[in-house]
């Protein structure tokens, strides 16, 4: 289990990432929903924090922007 500080420092680091790479690899939060197989509103929820990232989202998302997923 995670605790706040230890989500909000995984958003705060996943938003900077994605900001970032969304110009980088071309693709809008609806775009990347679609390859990820995830709706936009849920692309969202985890960029603004409404969703907690777990592990398995954390590594789709990594491996879908190209970066480790510890980043």
């Amino acid at each position: 289990m995670t605790t706040k500080k230890e989500s909000s420092v995984a958003v705060n680091n996943l938003r900077r990432i994605w900001d970032a790479k969304k110009a980088e690899i071309g693709v809008t939060q609806t775009e990347a929903a679609r390859k990820l197989g995830w709706t936009q509103g849920a692309v969202a929820q985890y960029l603004n924090n409404i969703t907690e990232l777990n592990a398995s989202a954390t590594i789709k998302l990594a491996n879908f922007l190209g970066v480790d997923p510890r980043d």
